[in-house]
């Protein structure tokens, strides 16, 4: 599976920058026809795609590649001023590794992906700020998430099945690849490809490949259907919000940044958006949103402040 992401990477995101292009239509048809990979890519593009609106998300598409430093007025450097005292007290280095991390087996710091191959051919792959151990269990091994984000490849494809353990959910693989995500308490276990199962409280759930369910605690979410391809573009540096409060994005994007975000207001915070983004970018996803809000930014070392001026 992760052969085919690096193999597809490049004509996914050619497609991906088509159909969010305002002048890309003229050239889709000509691009899908070129080969049977590009009609495979633009379709998963185009299925990827299909709840975003195609003007906003050119629209993000255009701001994020924009450059230009907007000129500081009065009430924004009043503001900044604000920003610089908030950021004086915040004293903690975000640049370290979970807490959690620091007993892992396995661990990545803010900003950093890792690949790990483990012993029994299951490859790992780590997003920003996770952590998780391995061990040897009775029927196979296994691994526990204890932070942040970990793609389980081929886990389990030997004659022994592979566990993979988030909070209180046990995921049991034979061959396939799952997608592991606890943050603040919340476990999001997807089925990228096969078949898997997920024990939480006493009750399995069967996945299949697009196939996904979340728990807190013991309490399960209802199964939901999800793009495997957005699950896991992380791995190639993208992130991807379907219609998504900006208080939701920002959080997503603060994963990957040791510098803070902060959003002030609730309409700010509430407001919905869509785009495709690059996670090494996120000044062009903070004058996205600027733009289609609204909103106002004031930048200080190590704190970006979002609001709307009254």
């Amino acid at each position: 599976m992760i052969r085919r992401i690096a193999r597809s990477a490049r004509l996914s995101d050619e497609a991906i920058a088509l159909l969010v292009s305002p002048d890309g239509g003229k050239q889709i048809a000509a691009w899908r026809a070129r080969s049977s990979a590009h009609e495979e890519a633009m379709a998963a593009a185009e299925g990827l795609l299909a709840d975003i609106d195609r003007s906003e998300a050119a629209l993000w598409h255009r701001t994020a590649r924009n450059t230009h430093a907007a000129h500081p007025t009065r009430r924004r450097m009043l503001a900044g001023g604000i920003a610089a005292a908030a950021v004086t007290a915040f004293t903690v280095d975000r640049t370290i590794m979970p807490v959690s991390g620091w007993l892992a087996d396995h661990a990545t710091r803010v900003g950093e992906q890792r690949r790990v191959a483990l012993a029994d051919g299951t490859v790992a792959w780590m997003n920003t700020a996770s952590a998780f151990s391995i061990g040897d269990g009775r029927d196979g091994p296994e691994a526990t998430v204890h932070t942040g984000e970990v793609l389980f490849a081929n886990a389990g494809r030997g004659t022994r099945p592979f566990y993979a353990i988030a909070g209180e959910g046990v995921v049991r693989c034979h061959g396939g690849d799952v997608l592991l995500r606890t943050l603040d308490g919340r476990c999001d276990v997807t089925a990228v490809r096969g078949m898997l199962d997920v024990a939480v409280g006493g009750r399995t759930t069967r996945l299949y490949a697009g196939q996904a369910i979340a728990f807190a605690g013991t309490v399960l979410s209802p199964m939901t259907m999800v793009s495997p391809t957005a699950a896991t573009a992380w791995l190639r540096g993208k992130l991807i919000f379907q219609r998504m409060t900006v208080a939701a994005i920002v959080a997503d994007m603060q994963r990957y940044t040791p510098a803070r975000i902060v959003v002030l207001g609730e309409g700010l915070r509430s407001a919905r958006l869509s785009g495709v983004f690059e996670i090494g970018d996120p000044d062009g996803l903070f004058r996205a949103i600027a733009d289609a809000t609204g909103a106002r930014i004031d930048r200080v070392p190590g704190l970006t402040l979002l609001y709307r001026s009254k």
